[in-house]
């Protein structure tokens, strides 16, 4: 659905608007008044808000809404921009999406297919800045999920007691944060963002970060694959150091890992950081 405005300007604002003289404020801002009603005129002819300035977009009210899926649900796929995504359990029966969106638009879509819901969100909303206040929330029944993928654009990941044979995240200017969730295969990728994994176990996990560090908190894995170009990897990892073969390198930074092959490992980590350090204990 299009947004229709309607202006009313004066016979003493109209003259004003000719000479170009009066400026207009809007959410805090200046700007001049034939600007702002040239963009409104453009917004009557084409019919949507996002063509406003964003002086005049910021001001649109938001509107919360759920969705929730018609059947039984094995995977998730998401599709985001501009918020971020929160993945969680809880006490309901069918999958959940909370979601905001400008009042009287449709940003979203929804799709079910062969037990895969599909949510895609097809135009920014950058304009808006309640638009980054608001995650999508989506609350999943406690179950083992076939496959979950994110990926998102100027917004953070966060994935909590979550249980899927793949789990994979992907981020463009946001963070990503997994507590709690087991998976047989993890691929967790941003750039411009960090890494926080706790209590997190994998069969293979795999990281790979441009311009963040990762912190870890007790994170397992039998194969276990970090690359950061700008940034640290921190923190604890479960199990003993003498049941890993160890690959590590870190360019201008500290690194306490050895690096060491010991045939017949039941885990091996593979850490190398271009531009920081590895400080990394195990728990043992």
């Amino acid at each position: 659905m299009k947004c229709k405005w309607a202006v009313l300007v004066s016979p003493v604002l109209a003259a004003a608007l000719l000479c170009g003289c009066v400026p207009v404020q809007v959410m805090g801002s200046m700007m001049d008044l034939g600007s702002f009603v040239l963009s409104v005129q453009q917004v009557l002819e084409e019919g949507t808000v996002e063509d406003l300035p964003a002086e005049s977009r910021s001001s649109v009210a938001m509107e919360r809404l759920t969705y929730t899926a018609g059947g039984s649900i094995s995977n998730v796929e998401v599709e985001e921009k501009d918020a971020s995504v929160q993945l969680r359990t809880g006490p309901v029966d069918r999958v959940t999406v909370e979601y905001s969106q400008p009042a009287g638009s449709q940003l979203y879509t929804f799709a079910e297919r062969g037990g895969t819901l599909i949510v895609k969100k097809e135009r920014e909303t950058k304009g808006s800045r309640h638009s980054e206040e608001q995650p999508t929330v989506i609350t999943l029944p406690e179950n083992t999920y076939g496959s979950i993928r994110v990926e998102t654009e100027n917004g953070s990941v966060q994935a909590g007691g979550l249980e899927a044979r793949t789990f994979s995240a992907d981020t463009v200017n946001g963070s990503v944060e997994a507590v709690g969730v087991t998976a047989r295969n993890m691929d967790l990728e941003s750039e411009n963002g960090s890494f926080r994994l706790s209590g997190v176990k994998a069969g293979r996990l795999e990281v790979q970060g441009v311009n963040g560090s990762v912190a870890l908190d007790s994170a397992e894995a039998e194969a276990f694959t970090c690359r950061l170009t700008n940034g640290s990897i921190t923190g604890s990892l479960a199990g003993r150091e003498e049941d890993c073969s160890i690959a590590a390198s870190a360019g201008f930074g500290r690194n306490n890992l050895r690096s060491v092959q010991r045939p017949g490992a039941e885990k091996s980590l593979d850490f190398r950081v271009e531009n920081g350090g590895i400080q990394v204990r195990f728990l043992g």
